[in-house]
């Protein structure tokens, strides 16, 4: 422990008289150290460091305990094995790197060799089958020869891609060293350095593979020596780095000299793990426990301490204790390795810019980090001012600070301060006024607020100046200008300069001052007339209000820096002003501080950065942190250049020292390194991509080429080596895509997308000399579908598609006249057929009339004659009326087939009923013609048809097979169940069909030649085709002319087809009863001249006056018949009279019988009335739109008189029972109402009469005013609806409301009789008891639970009385 003790204070002994010489010759300012910390910030993911190279792009490489990583700029890469992938790390443990001619990274890990190759860009493992396990180092020969050091026992040669083992065996020490682990290697002079576990040393001559062991007794005299480190220099010197200290070799002629100790009484006891001579043959040692030592070699070849650097808080000092690995790269700087701090990176010849700041741990530093006014003093010492901690002294020789300098002003914020030449030191301060202190007499003197020798309204001091005449000037806060008056010894306000803050105070000549101020710009001070003038640089109130925060005299020039518009230049003697409006660094930012340096340039400060401007160039040179500036803004005012030509910054965060002319004196010495593509965010290398050159990877080619797919895809750059501390920023673009310049950056990677094909060009040029360093050519090809190939089979197709397009024009052209002739020959077709439907349509219609007046007299006739003769002849004009009616129907059918217009009525039907119905009428005229008639059905055949759709297509197809079978000859008739198929077969032994006529059988009209003369219209088999298509089934024909014919029907027996089909209607196919016979009420009528309007009257509308007589003669028995010949005169005379029942014809002048239907419904009065149409149309839409606005019934012409009048009784019958509902002794519930006009108008009249009778008065007058009718009107309506008279109606209205008031117990009976109009309670009783066969108190004895919540009705009622 003693010798450790002494040991180090030799050290610190020689070192700082090593430091005293240094001082003699050092320059003005100190050296300061600063080692940037590399770790897991920067993706160093393994701080313990194994070995450290640099290849020979610049690029530094770090082998840890778990992994490799390459550092690129601000950066590390790691290389890590994967496991999956073959070109990645053997392993991730690195013994050791090495760098060979050719550039390859080879890295020994804990199992085998990898090799890292520019051109592939990739890690592959070398020699894997041979090369395995821990291999610790490795040593190229001048012949290629490779040597690999194995962790497990001696040394594999590879030459010519055969390896082998080395024979390890001294001759002259008897010593095999074959098992034993080698650790470190190194050739030189053609000699192989050997480190043997704890053993020795090995001596390999390569020429002759002699060995020689020199043993750890011959090198340390003991038995044992951990070796960890092995360094051979220029001279060929092995140096040894042990657990003994550190050993070097002298040459000697054979190549292996004898080993002995240095620095042995500069080093303590420890493991020294790393040695490094640098390029000033500056020794470099790195410890386990105490740093890294500097020795530096004497002329008589001794080594002198020169530097320790031991662990620091701060990058002041190394980030850990133990310095595994010391290597300097090509530009001077050291890149220390230690174990678990990472990597530490240092100038050997300290930093450029010196930062000084507060440091918690160090109480040689500032005494606070925010340094405001400063200057330098006659004996070269640099005062400096903080923010609230007092006035520290600097010496820049040597960097020591003195805090404890003027322990009065310890906790003072100094704003400025400034020596005269009286060698007085004037100091500002923020809240304390003025100090002056006489370094001469040692003297401190104090002018405040209040103060006897001042003037001072405040203690804000801003600004010291001294003319050359030797006058002291003061800018305060808001105050103005003070002057020193040297006779008196007081601080006196200048008259005029009162509520002036003053930031900046300059002259140009005596008596001529220039003053910054804060809000009003640049004032000039004329000292001998005393008047203040402004020099506003435009006039503008917001240029008026400028703020100046500092002046820097330039000749007759005033350089201010201010607030809003960045540098002005203001001309003293043109009085005028230059504004650098084109130089955005400037221009844009708030200017703090302005000084200018030896070579013309004007050196800036800002709230980001400092920047050095040349105004003549126009040229703007930023610095920011990355060059060891510190972060933050810089403070108003702090910012001057020394005598010994150095400019000092002061900040919030410290101090900056530097000479201007080193940092100009800075070169860019490598270019930009390209260090990874990615395409579609996937890491492109020459093994999984073809993009670059044969041979080359990102780092080595000048151009790529890119699939049209690969348009997204960014570029890496980087400047090799450590850059943290130079001013190299880059911009970047991509030439032919983008043309401004991309700042910020001295390492990035870019991201393009969607570049479109064509050929671009990637640029990176340094901003400090404004010259490219790097480019890259990139060539997107295009899709084959925009080659030239591409372009040319266009053109061939397009040719090709214009001949085809002119050809099949030609023929559209003559197919165009084909189709239009055939077009217009089938429209004239079309127009022929329906002329004739039209014709035939019409006539029919027309012929239904008289048909009418034929049929319905000759029923009537019949039912009366008893004559046989006579009835016989009525008998045959009925036949022929049937079956013109059966024409007729039969064309008005397909017509509305024609039209799309049929409606099928599916029900459910028993088939067998129809098939034997036409079998047995078919039968019966089979056997007049003596025709053979068979018939088979099977029975219950049910199936989802249209009945009466059915019975047209068995009659027609049954009459053309009795029509063309001759006599004794057979037909066929079936019908039965096929699977899910009803199928229907009609089969005949007549004259047959030719087969060229077979196709057009089922053509409207069409009439096959064998028919002529047999009758018929030739639509009957077209009517079939259609009603079964109608129905979803098929209709087939085979026929031989001469022998027969047979038609066959298929039909589906569900109903699955035929739903939500637009032409069908699901109908109820069972019988409804019969109403109940008609019910007469025998209530006497209260009013005498209502009797007249009591009888029944039916209205009876046609525009055939035989019709409306017919018609008349049924109905004059039982009602009073009133006729019209229109609908217009109907709808006067329906108004008018209030018919019980209306009977009119559907086609009529001025107004048809659906227009008046619609009127009757919509009008109130009439809108009870039954109403019958007549018409000739069979059409179901016509019934539909009639159903829809209240129709009650059709009937077809012609019509028996005996149908029409089961009609009407039917309708009155149903009338009656209406009047049934609406009599029952309860009022009506809107909310269970079903909407039908009658209701609705009973609702309205109920809710008319109860709200007169809350009222107070009723009359009936003012009841038919309510309802817009007149009393007749309302009368019959009433009448018809509820089978009562008005007044009764009325009466049933108010017992009924009276008995829901009982029930709701809303009064006594007295009270709900008054309330109620009842004038007389007997008469109330009686009525009650009338309506419900029980007094009122046993109505309400019978119901004594209480019914709904009651209502405020009641006590609305006994208010309106009272």
């Amino acid at each position: 422990m003693l010798v450790r003790t002494l040991t180090n204070l030799l050290f610190l002994l020689s070192l700082l008289l090593s430091a005293g010489v240094r001082g003699q010759t050092a320059p003005h300012l100190f050296t300061q150290y600063k080692f940037h910390r590399l770790n897991e910030a920067n993706g160093l993911t393994n701080n313990i460091v194994t070995d450290i190279v640099q290849d020979s792009l610049g690029q530094i490489w770090v082998g840890t305990e778990e992994g490799l990583f390459r550092y690129q700029g601000t950066k590390f890469q790691p290389f890590l094995k994967d496991r999956e992938d073959t070109n990645t790390l053997p392993n991730n443990y690195v013994w050791k790197l090495f760098v060979d001619e050719q550039n390859n990274i080879w890295t020994m890990t804990d199992n085998g060799v990898g090799m890292y190759s520019y051109q592939t860009d990739c890690i592959r493992r070398f020699m894997p089958e041979q090369l395995v396990g821990g291999v610790t180092s490795m040593a190229r020969a001048p012949d290629g020869t490779l040597y690999f050091g194995r962790y497990e026992g001696g040394i594999w040669q590879v030459r010519d891609g055969q390896a082998r083992l080395l024979p390890l065996f001294d001759p002259v020490s008897q010593q095999n060293m074959n098992g034993l682990g080698v650790l470190h290697m190194s050739i030189a002079q053609n000699t192989l350095w050997a480190v043997v576990s704890e053993r020795g040393l090995l001596s390999i001559d390569l020429a002759t593979e002699r060995v020689r062991y020199l043993s750890a007794q011959e090198i340390c005299g003991q038995e044992r020596l951990k070796v960890f480190d092995l360094y051979v220099d220029a001279e060929a010197r092995v140096w040894l780095g042990s657990n003994a200290g550190v050993f070097r070799s002298d040459p000697s002629p054979t190549g292996a000299g004898a080993f002995r100790p240095v620095l042995t009484d500069a080093l303590p006891p420890d493991d020294y793990l790393s040695i490094c001579l640098d390029n000033t043959d500056q020794l470099w040692v790195g410890s386990r426990q105490h740093g890294v030592y500097a020795f530096r070699q004497q002329p008589e070849g001794t080594y002198r301490p020169s530097e320790h650097f031991a662990p620091s808080f701060g990058d002041d000092g190394i980030s850990h204790r133990t310095i595994s690995k010391i290597f300097q790269d090509d530009e001077g700087l050291f890149w220390l390795g230690t174990h678990n701090g990472g990597v530490n990176v240092f100038n050997p010849e300290g930093e450029l810019v010196r930062f000084l700041t507060y440091q918690f741990y160090n109480p040689a530093s500032l005494s606070y980090q925010n340094v405001w006014g400063m200057c330098e003093v006659g004996d070269g010492t640099i005062w400096v001012g903080t923010d609230g901690k007092g006035i520290n002294r600097l010496d820049p020789k040597t960097g020591v600070v003195d805090r404890h300098f003027l322990p009065d002003l310890q906790d003072k914020a100094i704003l400025c301060l400034m020596e005269d030449s009286r060698s007085r030191v004037w100091i500002g301060t923020y809240a304390n006024g003025v100090y002056l202190y006489d370094r001469r007499s040692d003297r401190l003197s104090t002018f405040r607020v209040g103060s006897e020798h001042t003037q001072l309204q405040v203690n804000d001091i801003r600004a010291f100046f001294e003319t050359p005449s030797g006058k002291v000037y003061v800018g305060t806060n808001q105050d103005g200008l003070y002057t020193f008056e040297e006779e008196t010894g007081r601080l006196v306000q200048v008259v005029g300069s009162a509520g002036l803050d003053i930031r900046a105070i300059t002259s140009t000549r005596d008596q001529q001052l220039w003053l910054g101020t804060y809000g009003q710009g640049l004032l000039h001070y004329d000292e001998r007339r005393g008047s203040f003038t402004n020099h506003h640089w435009a006039q503008h109130d917001e240029f008026a209000k400028e703020v100046i925060f500092d002046i820097y005299r330039d000749g007759s020039t005033l350089w201010l820096g201010t607030r809003h518009h960045g540098l002005l230049a203001f001309d003293t003697q043109t009085l005028t002003y230059t504004h650098f409006a084109d130089v955005k660094r400037i221009n844009e930012s708030a200017i703090s501080g302005v000084t200018k340096d030896a070579l013309g340039n004007l050196w800036i400060t800002t709230n980001t950065e400092v920047i050095a401007f040349d105004p003549v160039q126009r040229r703007v040179f930023p610095f920011s942190s990355n060059g060891n500036f510190q972060t933050g803004h810089a403070n108003y005012g702090s910012i001057f250049r020394a005598d010994a030509g150095f400019v000092v910054v002061g900040g919030i965060n410290g101090m900056n020292l530097f000479y201007p002319e080193q940092l100009f004196q800075t070169e860019v010495t490598r270019n930009v390194v390209f260090n990874e593509l990615k395409i579609l965010n996937k890491t492109a290398n020459a093994v999984n991509s073809d993009v670059f050159p044969a041979g080359k990877s990102i780092f080595l080619t000048d151009r790529v080429m890119l699939d049209h797919k690969d348009n997204i895809f960014s570029i890496g750059f980087s400047i090799p080596g450590f850059n943290v501390s130079k001013q190299n920023e880059v911009a970047y673009r991509l030439e032919g895509y983008e043309t401004e310049w991309q700042y910020g950056a001295n390492d990035a990677a870019t991201t393009y997308r969607n570049v479109p094909p064509g050929h671009y060009t990637f640029q990176v040029k340094n901003l400090q000399t404004d010259t490219l360093t790097r480019q890259l050519a990139i060539a997107i090809a295009p899709p084959f579908w925009r080659t030239w190939q591409a372009y040319g089979l266009y053109a061939l197709v397009l040719a090709l598609l214009i001949w085809w397009f002119n050809r099949f024009m030609h023929s559209r052209i003559i197919l165009k006249q084909k189709l239009a002739f055939e077009k217009e020959l089938r429209e004239k077709e079309h127009h022929v057929m329906q002329e004739k439907l039209r014709f035939y349509t019409n006539f029919s219609h027309e012929l239904k009339t008289p048909l009418t007046l034929i049929q319905g007299p000759v029923n009537d006739l019949a039912r009366t004659i008893e004559d046989p003769d006579q009835r016989q002849y009525l008998q045959l004009i009925q036949k022929n009326t049937r079956i013109l009616l059966k024409f007729i129907e039969r064309m008005l059918e397909f017509r509305k087939l024609e039209m799309n217009k049929t409606i099928l009525n599916v029900g459910r039907h028993n088939l067998t009923i129809l098939a034997q119905e036409e079998a047995e009428r078919f039968a019966y005229l089979a056997k007049e013609k003596r025709i053979k008639f068979g018939f088979y059905c099977e029975s219950e055949l049910h199936a989802w048809v249209d009945l009466e759709k059915m019975q047209i297509i068995l009659s027609n197809l049954l009459s053309n097979a009795i029509k063309f079978t001759g006599e004794g000859k057979a037909i066929h008739f079936g019908i039965a169940q096929h699977q899910e198929q009803l199928v229907i077969e009609v089969k005949d032994d007549g004259v047959g069909i030719e087969a060229t006529e077979v196709k057009n059988i089922f053509s409207p009209f069409y009439q096959a030649s064998n028919s002529v003369g047999a009758g018929g219209t030739g639509i009957g088999l077209a009517l079939c085709k259609s009603l079964v298509e109608l129905h979803g089934g098929t209709i087939t024909v085979r026929s031989q002319a001469g022998k027969g014919t047979q038609f066959r029907v298929q039909l589906p027996l569900g109903k699955d087809h035929l739903l939500e089909k637009p032409h069908v209607r699901f109908v109820v196919t069972d019988a409804e009863t019969q109403e109940a016979p008609r019910w007469a009420d025998s209530e006497q009528q209260l009013a005498a001249d209502e009797s007249a309007v009591n009888d029944q009257v039916m209205l009876v509308v046609d525009d055939n006056q035989d019709i409306l007589t017919y018609v008349h003669s049924l109905f004059k028995g039982e009602f009073r018949v009133i006729t019209a010949e229109n609908g217009k005169e109907a709808l006067e005379k329906a108004t008018h009279h209030i018919p019980d029942l209306i009977i009119s014809d559907m086609m009529m002048p001025e107004m048809d019988g659906i227009a008046l239907s619609k009127a009757l419904k919509e009008n109130m009065a009439t809108s009870h009335i039954p109403i019958i149409l007549l018409t000739a149309k069979n059409s179901n839409q016509a019934k539909i739109d009639g159903f829809e606005i209240g129709v009650d019934d059709y009937i077809t012409k012609p019509f028996h008189s005996e149908l029409l009048l089961a009609r009407v009784k039917n309708i009155l019958n149903k009338r009656k029972l209406l009047e049934l509902k609406y009599g029952v002794n309860e009022l009506m519930d809107p909310a269970t109402r079903q909407g039908s006009r009658e209701e609705d108008f009973v609702l309205q009249v109920e809710a008319a009469i109860l709200g007169m009778l809350e009222k107070g008065t009723f009359e009936v007058p003012e009841l038919c005013r309510e309802m817009g009718m007149s009393q007749t009107s309302l009368y019959r309506k009433i009448k018809s609806i509820a089978g009562v008279s008005t007044q009764l109606f009325i009466r049933k209205i108010k017992v009924k409301r009276a008995a829901q008031l009982m029930l709701q117990g809303q009064g006594t009976i007295t009270e709900i009789a008054y309330a109620l109009d009842f004038a007389d309670l007997k008469y109330f009783r009686k009525c009650f008891k009338e309506q419900y066969q029980m007094t009122p108190s046993e109505f309400i004895a019978a119901h004594p639970t209480a019914a709904p919540p009651q209502d405020d009705l009641m006590q609305a009622f006994l208010d309106v009385k009272k």
